[in-house]
C-alpha cells in the first residue's frame, strides 16, 4: 500500500496468530476461522507500522481496507 512507510514486522504475525487462537478458544472452538483473524487484526496490526508523513488516515482504516480487499482462501 502506498500510504505505508514501514510495514509491520514479524511480531505482528506472531501476535495475530496467538490472538486468533486465543479468541477461538474463548469462543469454545479448537480451531481458528477467518473471522477470528479479522477481529484480531484490527487490534494487533494498526500500531505496528508507520505511515508516510503526508498521509492523513488512521492506521486502523488501512487495516480495514486490506481486510476488505484480500480474499479469504477457500479449500
Amino acid at each position: 500500500m502506498k500510504e505505508i512507510r514501514i510495514g509491520p514486522g514479524p511480531r505482528a504475525s506472531i501476535w495475530l496468530y496467538k490472538g486468533s487462537r486465543a479468541l477461538a478458544f474463548i469462543e469454545g472452538r479448537g480451531y481458528v476461522i477467518p473471522d477470528d483473524v479479522k477481529k484480531i487484526a484490527l487490534l494487533a496490526i494498526p500500531h505496528r507500522f508507520k505511515l508516510k508523513p503526508e498521509v492523513d488516515i488512521e492506521p486502523i482504516e488501512i487495516v480495514r481496507k486490506a481486510l476488505e480487499e484480500v480474499e479469504v482462501p477457500k479449500l
